[in-house]
């Protein structure tokens, strides 16, 4: 289990991404030398996390890659329809694949830890915060021989597309997929997640945002 205080500071960190989105934040406070620090601490506890955890690999010959299956909401368990059938593919074909999870510290910190527990994942991949590059590139060799590799998660036209880009040149030789219905797009938001965004922009800066409810994939 991970300690709730760093819980809390992933949830605050956050908070902080949310912030600067909406330009609540008028500099952009993750370049900040306050912000580094904490995340790093966020990311030396993850990595701690995932070193204690005695994964099953699978004996599948090919690689399923889940892209920030957790958005910026991460706490009101809505999940996008695409990336709650790419948990559910995995879950009743856990030996078809070796599967593995790109997460950002803060994201796995709050939820996709969770998955971890779970015993979705044969492998974790660390991002830099709120983008779809690896900490480490070195991480992925242990899933480069692989046959194929299929893509799914968030964001269509942002992190899963870099990470896309970057496993690419990592199997030049294989082939890599991204599975439409497995990866969700914010640009198709419905009428009501649009009002939704609408409102929490419109939300005076004082306010505390943590009680506005955002449906799933509203931020993208």
């Amino acid at each position: 289990m991970i300690n709730k205080d760093y819980i809390l500071e992933a949830r605050r960190l956050n908070n902080f991404n949310l912030e600067t989105y909406f330009g609540f934040v008028p500099v952009d406070y993750r370049e900040s030398k306050e912000f580094k620090t904490s995340y790093n601490k966020l990311v030396e506890i993850t990595r701690q996390h995932i070193s204690q955890k005695r994964f099953k690999i699978s004996k599948g010959d090919g690689n399923i890659w889940v892209v920030h299956p957790s958005c910026e909401e991460i706490d009101n368990g809505k999940r996008p329809k695409q990336v709650q059938r790419l948990l559910d593919y995995i879950k009743k074909n856990r030996d078809g694949y070796k599967t593995i999870l790109i997460s950002d510290a803060i994201d796995y910190i709050i939820n996709d830890c969770n998955f971890v527990e779970e015993g979705l994942f044969d492998g974790v991949i660390l991002t830099e915060n709120n983008q779809g590059k690896p900490l480490e590139l070195s991480d992925l060799n242990q899933f480069k021989d692989g046959k194929e590799n299929l893509v799914g998660g968030c964001y269509v036209g942002m992190c899963l597309d870099v990470f896309v880009e970057i496993i690419e040149e990592v199997v030049p030789d294989k082939k890599v997929r991204v599975i439409k219905r497995w990866s969700y797009d914010p640009k198709c938001l419905t009428l009501g997640k649009r009002v939704c965004k609408i409102f929490y922009s419109l939300a005076p800066q004082h306010q505390n945002k943590e009680n506005i409810f955002l449906p799933r994939g509203t931020l993208g």
